[in-house]
Parts: C-alpha cells; sequence; structure tokens
C-alpha cells in the first residue's frame, strides 16, 4: 500500500451548527449510535502507528466532521506529534481538515501554518444566503464570525479551500454567490450537490438539488471558470479543474470521477472504519482500528464488495459519448430503476447537457495548459 488516504471523525457527528442540509447528521440517523463523541487516544494512536506500520510512502490525514475542531487543538498537537514519533521510515505525510470556520482562532491559525494544513472552510455565499442555512445551533447566524476567520487564515498564510454546498436555496442565487467568491479573493472553490436523505428515490428535501438547478448552476459556474482561465483571474473550481486534467489524458483527483469507488479509510471517533463518509453506516463498517490494520480491511470481504458493487455501468452510460469525462457519477448521486434492476445517475440529464455545450471548450483548456499557457 504506496498511498493511505485517511479521512478522521475526531468529534464524530458533532457541531457546533445546525445547517439545514448536513449530510453525516443524517448518515449519523441511520447508524445504531449517531454519535460517538471525542476521539480518544487509544484510536488516535492505533490509526497512526498503523498507518505507518503498513509501509506506506504518502500518508494522508484529513479531519471532519460533524466539526472537527471540537476535538479542540489539544488533540492536533498530540496527533502531529505522534506522527513524528511514529513516522520512523520519514514516509511524505500530508494533513488537512474540513471545517466550519467558526471556532478558529490565532491559536488555531498558528498551528495550521506550522503544520502546513490544507484548510477546507464551509460557507455558502454573502450573508443572506448563508445565514438563511448555516446557523449555530442557538440558531444564531455565523456568516460574519467565519469572514472574520478567513481573514485570520490568510494573515497566518495558511492555505484555504472554499466549499460551498449547492442546496436548491443556494443555486437560484448561483450567480451572487460566485460574485461573492470572486470579490472576496478566493481561489479555490469546490460545489458540491446537496445530497437527498439516505435510502430515499425521489429527492423532495426542500434543500436537495433537483436537475434543473444543476443544469443551470454547472453551466453557469463553467461560464465563470472559462472567462477567469482566459481572462488572467483563473480560479479553480475543483469539478472543472478534474474534467480538464481528464481532458488531458490524466487520471481524475476526484474519487468521484473515478468510474467505481476506491476505498478509503473513515475513521469515526469510536475507532469504527468505513470505506466512504457517504457510507459510514453499520452494515458497511469493515472493522475496528484497534483491532484490525488497513490491509486487512482493504482486502476484506466488505470493502471489496463495496468497490465491486460499484462498478457497473448501466446500458445508458455504456452507449453514451461524454461516458470518458462523467465516468458514471458518484454512487452516492445514482438511484436504483426498479424496472431494469440498474443504477442511474439521478444528475444525468445536467451533465449530458453541460457536456453537450462544453465538452470542446474542456479539451481546448487542458491543450493550451500542455502546450505551456500559464493560468494566473
Amino acid at each position: 500500500m504506496n498511498a493511505l488516504t485517511i479521512l478522521i471523525k475526531p468529534a464524530s457527528a458533532s457541531c457546533n451548527m445546525a445547517c439545514s442540509y448536513c449530510f453525516y447528521y443524517d448518515v449519523g440517523n441511520h447508524r445504531a449510535v449517531k454519535s460517538y463523541g471525542i476521539m480518544g487516544q487509544a484510536v488516535r494512536r492505533s490509526l497512526i502507528k498503523k498507518a505507518f506500520a503498513c509501509g506506506a510512502k504518502q500518508v494522508s490525514f484529513a479531519f471532519q466532521g460533524g466539526e472537527p475542531t471540537l476535538a479542540g487543538l489539544n488533540y492536533y498537537r498530540l496527533f502531529t506529534e505522534e506522527v513524528n514519533r511514529y513516522n520512523t521510515q520519514q514516509a511524505e505525510v500530508s494533513y488537512s481538515i474540513q471545517t466550519n470556520g467558526y471556532a478558529i482562532d490565532e491559536e488555531w491559525a498558528d498551528f495550521f501554518q506550522q503544520h502546513h494544513f490544507l484548510v477546507g472552510v464551509s460557507i455558502d455565499g454573502p450573508a443572506a444566503i448563508h445565514d438563511h442555512l448555516r446557523k449555530t445551533t442557538h440558531h444564531k447566524p455565523t456568516h460574519q464570525k467565519i469572514i472574520e476567520n478567513l481573514k485570520l487564515l490568510e494573515a497566518y498564510q495558511v492555505p484555504v479551500n472554499i466549499l460551498c454546498v449547492l442546496s436548491s436555496y443556494v443555486a437560484k442565487n448561483i450567480q451572487e454567490v460566485y460574485e461573492f467568491f470572486q470579490q472576496h479573493g478566493f481561489r479555490y472553490l469546490q460545489f458540491i450537490p446537496c445530497l437527498h436523505p439516505l435510502g430515499e428515490k425521489e429527492r423532495d428535501d426542500p434543500h436537495a438539488l433537483n436537475v434543473d438547478e444543476y443544469k443551470q448552476t454547472l453551466d453557469t459556474l463553467f461560464t465563470y471558470y472559462k472567462q477567469n482561465f482566459y481572462g488572467g483571474n483563473y480560479i479553480s473550481d475543483r469539478l472543472f479543474d478534474n474534467y480538464v486534467r481528464m481532458g488531458q489524458g490524466f487520471a481524475p483527483e476526484s474519487c468521484a470521477l473515478a468510474g467505481a469507488c476506491t476505498t478509503y479509510f473513515v475513521i469515526e471517533a469510536n475507532g469504527d472504519v468505513y470505506p466512504c463518509d457517504f457510507y459510514a453506516l453499520d452494515e458497511l463498517k469493515l472493522g475496528n482500528i484497534l483491532d484490525s490494520g488497513y490491509v486487512e480491511m482493504f482486502t476484506g470481504p466488505i470493502a471489496a464488495e463495496f468497490r465491486r458493487e460499484s462498478g457497473p455501468l448501466s446500458q445508458k452510460c455504456q452507449s453514451c459519448k461524454h461516458l470518458a469525462l462523467c465516468r458514471g457519477g458518484c454512487k452516492r448521486y445514482k438511484i436504483l430503476d426498479e424496472e431494469t434492476n440498474e443504477n442511474h445517475l439521478y444528475y444525468c440529464e445536467a451533465y449530458y447537457d453541460f457536456f453537450e455545450k462544453h465538452t470542446e471548450a474542456i479539451l481546448e483548456m487542458g491543450k493550451k495548459v500542455m502546450q505551456g499557457y500559464v493560468v494566473k
């Protein structure tokens, strides 16, 4: 196992905010135990020691939640100390954290800077839109404090990515949202569709993004992306960056575009391990890090079946002229057609429309980059 990606839930599903559409809150509701509290020393130490014991040359430690800062800064100080202690073979180590940004202060910013953390901050655009969706557990607005903390991270020269959830509400205001990010100088963006609750065939949740909304949003976002690419003000969009990369003949960075599920390791606060944070469910538990190793869990029957059943594509996907870029989509965005017994990508129509309009531009961008065109 040359490269190891570990997604850690140090505070389980606990959070200091109560976002209207939280997908991990929904995941927790589908488990016997919704939240496992704060990760203890034994689990933390085991997941670190076993990461280096398996011989990986590259280890990525990523932290998510819930809200991962609720584990406390001392948890991360001890974590990095133990990484240094057990990394005796000098594997390449990287750290990242996805946070709502609400609890960040100067101590956090200084720590992130010292240990070269990539910090993803979740924010849904300007205050009127963001605060409509992302409030504290006491129903207070959060936007102003998060913006202040983003400025703090900038002052400490901490690299930041912005994650925006494409809820129906955000999609209806996507131009205002994007221009807010652009005006504030955010250069690395990721937009992810708001998920319907697990197990539901139809996206009847008021926050879930429907097909027509996603179609319009993809078109709008790519128009901005292309303008900035050629206009000397390049702003990264993770999805479109992946398409350009794939158009150049390289493998995608995003597992959602791999064509089938991989297995990265999602480790809950109690040590339970799952193959994906969309599917951190009791029936998909690979083992517990206190008892099992990464290679053992990767090669085990549950992980193998998870990967296998994600691979087959519907007849519609197999015959689609845009399969090379679409790859059939993420498993979490698929629904079962009971008549054909095939999994169909819920957003198929939106992606098809997007590729019909923009594949030529994507390929042209890739050619320009390969020819030495520098995006600024």
